[in-house]
């Protein structure tokens, strides 16, 4: 079974500050052009990263929000799973993807 979830509003700012320690480790630059950028952002305080993805283009900014979601998917699947097991639901995900 396949769950599709539209998202039409989403504060990057929480997620970058959220995901981006996570990931910190992971980042290789070699990657392209989102993994560095959030190489740049890891080293800078939160309220500057908030502001600063704030000022980037709606496109870049869904770019960088499915990078850090995809990246971070085995901790969300976690999450979720242990949220639905908590409500009494046995369900186990077996992927997350997130496309912009």
């Amino acid at each position: 079974m396949k769950i599709k979830i539209k998202i039409d509003n989403i504060n990057y700012g929480e997620l970058a500050v959220k995901c981006m320690p996570l990931i910190r480790d992971n980042l290789s630059v070699d990657d392209g052009p989102v993994p560095k950028l959030l190489s740049g952002l890891t080293v800078l305080p939160p309220g500057m990263v908030r502001s600063m993805l704030n000022a980037l283009p709606d496109e870049k900014k869904d770019e960088l929000a499915a990078y850090l979601i995809n990246k971070n998917k085995e901790q969300i699947i976690t999450d979720i799973t242990r949220y639905m097991q908590g409500q009494g639901i046995d369900v186990e995900i077996s992927d997350l993807t997130v496309e912009e």
